[in-house]
């Protein structure tokens, strides 16, 4: 068992390694590879308990099983939180990962439904910047994202020689 977790765990992760991603990290990548992780620990706590002949410690396993439980359940729920508004989860995900692209896209398209132009080009020019920095790693789809954000933002603001300017390159 402990074999096969390993294995799963890293063969589950071996496609993320050969495909480029265009994100410093996602959680969900994570989500068939921790199933390994969940049967290496249960693993290693069944023949932890499994072992001891003390009847406290096997009765300990209730309240282990237990506070692991709720440990997790105060994650998820803490998790959920960003979810419930558009502008906490883009604004996390640029706080987490501030080089990525599709968050700062995202988060700028945000900000430009919601009127925040001003901001929402800064965030936008910042993706321009990285974009610029790394242009042979990252996929030229997504400057076309932000130039056409920055440019709706500029004609939103009526700077419309700037919004044609991003329209055209």
């Amino acid at each position: 068992l402990v074999s096969f977790s390993i294995l799963w765990f890293f063969s589950n992760l071996i496609p993320k390694f050969i495909t480029p991603l265009n994100v410093a990290g996602a959680e969900h990548h994570l989500d068939l590879p921790e199933i390994g992780i969940c049967f290496f620990v249960a693993y290693i706590v069944f023949i932890f308990f499994k072992k001891m002949k003390a009847r406290i410690l096997k009765n300990m396993m209730p309240a282990f099983l237990i506070t692991i439980l709720v440990i997790y359940s105060i994650v998820t729920i803490k998790r959920l939180r960003l979810w419930r508004d558009e502008s906490l989860l883009w604004a996390n995900a640029v706080k987490v990962s501030p080089l990525s692209l599709g968050a700062l896209n995202n988060y700028s398209t945000m900000l430009i439904s919601k009127g925040e132009l001003d901001k929402a080009i800064i965030y936008l020019k910042s993706g321009l910047r990285i974009r610029n920095a790394f242009k042979e790693r990252i996929d030229r789809d997504i400057e076309a994202y932000l130039r056409l954000n920055l440019s709706d933002a500029h004609a939103q603001k009526n700077m419309f020689n700037e919004a044609i300017e991003e329209a055209k390159t």
